[in-house]
């Protein structure tokens, strides 16, 4: 499904792949935010001939050249190992083609972002736990820490950190979340979270801002067993 929205001339544009998930998007914005076009498709149905299709299709739709990107933001996960490795690849060849910088984004941090507006949490004792493809990742930065570090982590381990800590836990749409946490006095919860465009454009443009580029032999993949 496509979506798009008159664009002014002369834009200075931000392509934005995310293909790590079960919906996958290619994105268009500019350079403040704001959604020029979008489409969503299954990975069931990806491959790379098929996000060529749709980049090509998407920037018809939205009417823009390729020369007015800027930069190309692609999802290094975690989630399919297929898909990311599709994504990063294409999100590469046009870097190298048009002779722009990458940025590189996790969608965990999208996620925590998106809860943390959400719920008004501004709080830096709330660690984030997000549910996931089958696996569980916690915050575990120190309080007084800024950047969001996301890692893997066990039911035993992840009790423990709740006995110190508050957290805010979003389970993933498809995820399981164990009664011990969601009886927790000690989380708030927001279930069946999808990935959304506006949580990858939101991402980065965050990243464009600090002028977070990534070499394009830098790239650090994240991906499900």
């Amino acid at each position: 499904m496509v979506q798009s929205g008159k664009v002014e001339e002369h834009r200075q544009c931000i392509l934005c792949i995310e293909t790590s998930s079960e919906l996958c998007h290619v994105i268009l914005c500019d350079i403040c935010g704001l959604i020029l076009g979008s489409i969503s498709l299954r990975r069931i149905r990806f491959s790379s001939d098929t996000l060529v299709h749709e980049i090509e299709h998407l920037f018809k739709v939205c009417g823009i050249n390729v020369s007015e990107l800027v930069t190309a933001a692609v999802s290094s996960g975690p989630g399919s190992y297929t898909g990311i490795k599709v994504g990063v690849s294409s999100v590469i060849g046009i870097c190298q083609a048009l002779g722009i910088k990458m940025i590189v984004f996790n969608i965990l941090e999208s996620l925590v972002n998106f809860a943390r507006s959400l719920l008004n949490i501004n709080d830096v004792t709330y660690c984030s736990i997000i549910y996931i493809q089958g696996k569980t990742y916690c915050d575990l930065k120190n309080i007084d820490e800024k950047d969001i570090t996301l890692n893997s982590i066990n039911d035993k381990n992840l009790e423990s950190v709740l006995k110190r800590r508050k957290a805010i836990v979003i389970q993933c749409h498809g995820c399981n979340i164990p009664e011990k946490i969601i009886e927790n006095e000690n989380v708030k919860i927001l279930k069946n979270i999808k990935i959304s465009p506006q949580m990858v454009v939101d991402t980065v443009i965050e990243l464009y801002k600090k002028k977070g580029f990534t070499d394009l032999e830098n790239i650090n993949i994240l991906y499900r067993d």
